[in-house]
């Protein structure tokens, strides 16, 4: 695309004076997109009706940087969350004589996190953006084989001309633009998408199921049908095939969402492999707990003690407030020690 738009450049700057003010200047067409923020975001949509991908190698920093023009104020996240949901999104700003319209935005964010910062993607009220990520939690390899590709050549290259083709596929023409194609239902299709989003929704309900996976579990609903269509367009430009979701569409989805489901639960299940390194949050049950550990023979303690014991994984910033909190509570009394900045907290009775 960028050598497209070079040669195209350089025919629009050949042309004379008078004809370059009447010709229309080329724009960049775009695949990724990485340093934007989501109001710069809204002006690239608009020109990308086929979407963009924003690639981070390190999810952590574009986690970080929500809101980072609005003194950590903003609504990036929340704007993420409509994204994912797809439909229209007006844009209405001062600036703009009339609102920016985003038709059916379409943005594929993907990238990569440690897993001791896993926990940033939960946010501090949980709103829901962790569950709109698929998870992919491959085994580490080990050292011997740590330096050869973990994806064979030829695999490799399957995929990329794969991705090619699914880049050159056309839409309907409606009304003069690309509109997007129809994919048929079959029979046997609906069936088997009805059999698998009703033991998604029956997963769901299973009281066993742990809080924290609810939330996943009620995405892969729409997952389920999302990957269906991945895979008939992956189908049709590799082998051919109409483009037709029938049940073994269907059933091959649902064997995608199986393994999301597993790394899902390996990841956030309870706090899977997160739950040594997240910091806890502030709340009711944190609070109870450095009370009860107090009445089991601490009774008088320390921040420090309590950061050490019931508090192990809550910030230096976090456990003070909810220290003054307790305090505030008439559960315990606080004051400031003979070394600057030691609270020491004894237990009312």
């Amino acid at each position: 695309l960028r050598a497209e738009h070079n040669a195209a450049m350089d025919d629009w700057k050949a042309l004379p004076d008078a004809e370059q003010r009447k010709t229309a200047k080329p724009k960049l067409r775009q695949v990724r997109v990485d340093n934007v923020t989501i109001e710069s975001l809204n002006r690239v949509i608009p020109t990308h009706p086929r979407g963009v991908i924003l690639g981070k190698d390190e999810l952590t920093g574009w986690l970080a940087g929500h809101g980072q023009y609005k003194g950590g104020r903003g609504d990036d996240r929340q704007q993420w969350l409509e994204l994912w949901s797809g439909g229209d999104i007006i844009v209405n700003r001062v600036t703009l004589d009339e609102p920016l319209i985003l038709e059916d935005p379409f943005v594929c964010l993907t990238g990569g996190i440690q897993p001791d910062k896993a926990h940033m993607m939960l946010g501090q009220d949980d709103d829901g953006l962790v569950y709109r990520f698929l998870l992919s939690c491959p085994p580490a390899l080990d050292d011997e084989n740590a330096d050869s590709p973990s994806v064979p050549r030829h695999t490799q290259e399957a995929y990329e001309t794969a991705c090619r083709a699914l880049y050159g596929l056309q839409g309907t023409m409606v009304g003069g633009h690309p509109g997007p194609v129809r994919i048929r239902l079959t029979g046997p299709g609906r069936a088997a998408v009805v059999e698998q989003m009703q033991r998604i929704i029956n997963e769901k309900r299973h009281p066993d199921l742990s809080p924290t996976l609810r939330g996943y579990w009620a995405k892969f609903e729409a997952y389920l049908l999302r990957l269906a269509i991945v895979l008939v367009e992956a189908w049709h430009v590799c082998e051919g095939v109409d483009e037709v979701m029938d049940d073994l569409m269907a059933e091959q989805a649902a064997t995608l969402v199986d393994y999301y489901k597993g790394q899902a639960i390996k990841v956030f299940g309870d706090r899977g492999i997160v739950a040594q390194v997240e910091p806890d949050r502030v709340g009711p049950r944190l609070l109870q707990r450095a009370l009860a550990w107090m009445d089991a023979g601490h009774e008088v303690t320390t921040l420090r003690d309590l950061m050490r014991g019931p508090w192990r994984n809550v910030t230096q910033k976090d456990a003070r407030e909810m220290l003054w909190t307790i305090e505030g509570r008439g559960e315990v009394d606080v004051k400031e020690g003979p070394n600057r900045g030691v609270h020491v907290c004894r237990r009312r009775r």
